[in-house]
């Protein structure tokens, strides 16, 4: 009976691994540094059920293999000439670490049916050639793999590719081209560098870059075709030449991820381009939208371009929600594009605004724009200024033609430093409690379209001359104020075109403003590392003082850094200056403004300017500078990476050349600057040695006092 209970219990085990849907991949592990083409490399296991003859070597060609594949690289392995996971096939490649496997040309994933290769490890992965996925397969990398291609890597057709872990691909050149339903995923710190060429993306692709992974080509990034979705969230980077989004897809940013581009990032033909949650998009040259190109920013997102803007062909641009845009040099727009600026939104343009041939620059909600350049509005272009928005233009305003309109409504401010010309049948429209302050010259011409038309409570104060063509018009309705302050003015009386309802204001002599600047600049001096602000007023009336505020990297985020003592009252030139010993020493663009307050508590801002200084390079942890310095300035002690701090006891030591020493301790890197600063600042010149001592870590800095 025992007997032919055991007999009952082998068939049946032996049945269930006939019918067992788990099989075990045939295995083949190095055992020496050698040829994959040698059998003395390998060692081979779990070939049970996977057909005779077993290959002495791992197949090359693995089209419709009986049983999975798997290779183990514990060794150096050299070759094969090329490796293709054909049809039907799963293959599954671990690489140890400090090893490598080298294909001396192709790797390539293709054929009919399902195929799927796993990459693993934290070794190398070199291919001499091309690395290709293509047809229905499944490629997934994981660990910490280094994979080298020397020519090109290509993903195509309906394959899915997932990378995962802290993977680092290069190539001369990588695509990822849909042509239909390609799922690509690059999760969790993986890397893709193009060495020579440029990286692709196109015709139906689906692509997500998170958890920190990275494009960065050495020459220009290219999305386009058939509505490619491409995702980067969760801190994930962009480092490109040029960027070129075309053909209706769709790209955003999120979760602080970044672009970078050294030359010029261009929109076309329908794309959408999203930046939001703390993303960040620098364009070191131009930014060009055309032909329905859209770009959104939203949630604290914020771009900047070091060169021009350039809009055309019903192009569109939205800001909302705290994000920001900052274009150093001229902005363009034509042909029915548009701007948008809704919330706490904040637009910097560094020199002239052009709009042209019906586009619209929309400001709402409590919204800021500054430009620092002419401002010339022309072609039936439409300025609108709603909702408690502010615009400050620093140069002039020029409206020309029919249906270009200037509009402001409901609480908006604004204010503008130069001439304002309205002609060729332009119209100004102000409503609604807005206030309007311009501090040059008002100038109408002679076109019988030409109409201002101010109502509803909106204040208009004119600090220059106002003059105007005999046919042009000016209406003033609804308990609206015009005020001339001191200039020459034509009176309704003597002007029939001149409109004025019996309750609203249109009178000579108004308030004067606190301060009439004269100049304001910012100048970088690389041998101190601080930024030198100087500026001058023509006038001031009741000033207190002058709030020094600045910005890094975006004009959105401003601190008070500091404070100088305004003159009060006075009717001749005076000069003022700021030195920002305290530069960030990541570097980047450092943006300042001056918060000018008057003794009533009412404030206005000046111009904004900006420099650019590069990050400071140091090997060790803390970095003293300036170095030399002057006797009797601060000096700034900073901790340059702060992983090495462990929130442990920094003993600080500071040495003469005598020997004298004095010696504190802190718990905060922040304290080490203004300790140092308290005992050198009255200290004869000479050199001093400045000890840090922090955990197990020690570093010594020379600090020389002029």
């Amino acid at each position: 009976m025992k007997s032919v209970s055991l007999y009952l219990i082998i068939i049946f085990s032996l049945i269930q691994t006939l019918h067992s849907d788990k099989i075990l991949a045939q295995t083949y592990t190095s055992n020496s540094n050698g040829n994959w083409n040698t059998a003395s490399t390998w060692t081979i296991t779990n070939t049970a059920g996977c057909g005779t003859p077993i290959p002495s070597t791992p197949p090359v060609q693995t089209n419709n293999r009986p049983c999975p594949i798997a290779v183990v690289i514990n060794h150096n392995v050299a070759g094969p000439n090329d490796l293709t996971i054909g049809n039907n096939n799963l293959v599954s490649i671990a690489i140890s670490s400090g090893r490598s496997l080298s294909i001396n040309r192709d790797l390539l994933v293709t054929g009919y049916g399902n195929k799927s290769l796993t990459l693993s490890g934290a070794g190398n992965l070199e291919i001499g050639r091309d690395f290709t996925i293509a047809g229905n397969s499944n490629v997934n990398i994981t660990g910490n793999l280094r994979v080298e291609i020397t020519r090109r890597f290509e993903v195509t057709e309906a394959a899915q590719f997932e990378s995962n872990g802290n993977i680092q691909m290069s190539a001369r050149r990588i695509t990822v081209n849909g042509n239909g339903s390609l799922i690509f995923n690059a999760l969790n710190n993986t890397s893709f560098t193009t060495t020579n060429e440029d990286f692709n993306i196109q015709n139906g692709v689906n692509v997500l870059f998170a958890g920190t992974s990275s494009i960065n080509s050495a020459r220009d990034l290219i999305i386009s075709g058939n509505t490619p979705t491409v995702i980067f969230e969760g801190s994930s980077t962009v480092s490109a030449r040029d960027l070129t989004l075309s053909n209706g897809g769709n790209l955003s940013l999120s979760d602080n991820s970044t672009f970078t581009i050294s030359r010029d990032l261009e929109i076309r033909d329908q794309f959408d381009l999203a930046l939001a949650d703390d993303a960040q998009a620098t364009i070191e040259r131009d930014l060009t939208l055309t032909n329905g190109a859209g770009l959104l920013l939203s949630n604290n997102s914020n771009v900047v371009v070091e060169d021009d803007l350039q809009m055309e062909d019903q192009a569109s641009l939205t800001l909302s929600n705290a994000s920001s845009l900052s274009v150093f040099d001229d902005t363009s727009l034509s042909n029915q594009s548009s701007i948008t600026a809704n919330g706490t939104a904040e637009i910097s343009l560094g020199d002239e605004l052009d709009m042209n041939n019906q586009t619209v620059l929309q400001l709402n909600g409590s919204s800021k724009t500054e430009v620092t350049g002419a401002v010339n509005i022309r072609g039936g272009a439409d300025l609108r200024s709603t909702n408690s928005s502010s615009l400050i233009l620093n140069s002039t305003l020029s409206l020309t033609g029919f249906g270009t309109t200037f509009t402001m409504d409901t609480n908006a401010e604004a204010t503008i430093s130069g001439n304002t010309s309205v002609g060729g049948g332009a119209n100004v429209n102000l409503g609604n409690s807005s206030n309007l302050t311009l501090q040059g010259n008002l100038t109408f011409d002679n076109n019988f379209s030409t109409a201002w038309n101010s109502s509803s409570s909106s204040t208009v104060l004119v600090e220059g001359d106002f003059s105007k063509g005999a046919n042009s018009n000016l209406n003033v309705n609804n308990t609206a104020i015009f005020e001339i302050c001191n200039g020459s003015f034509p009176t309704d009386a003597s002007d029939p075109r001149i409109n004025v309802a019996p309750s609203p204001a249109y009178y000579g002599g108004c308030r004067v403003l606190p301060v009439e600047f004269l100049s304001f600049n910012a100048t970088h001096q690389p041998t101190t590392n601080s930024a030198l602000l100087s500026w001058s007023t023509a006038k001031e009336w009741e000033n207190s003082h002058f709030e020094i505020e600045r910005a890094v990297n975006s004009v959105k985020d401003w601190e008070t850094i500091g404070q100088v003592d305004g003159s009060g009252y006075s009717e001749i030139p005076v000069k003022y200056s700021f030195n920002d010993t305290d530069l960030p020493i990541s570097g980047g663009n450092i943006f300042y403004r001056l918060k000018q307050v008057d003794f009533s508590g009412k404030y206005s801002y000046s111009k904004t300017r900006a420099i650019q200084m590069k990050a400071i390079q140091s090997r060790h942890s803390w970095v003293a500078y300036p170095n030399p310095s002057a006797r009797g300035t601060e000096i700034n002690i900073d901790l340059l990476k702060p992983e090495s701090y462990l929130d442990q006891k920094i003993l600080i030591t500071l040495s003469n050349s005598l020997g004298q020493a004095q010696s504190f301790s802190t718990s905060s890197p922040e304290q080490v600057s203004s300790i140092v600063s308290d005992w050198i600042r009255t200290s004869p010149s000479g050199l001093y040695i400045l000890d840090i001592t922090w955990g197990d870590q020690r570093q010594q800095l020379k600090l020389i006092r002029d």
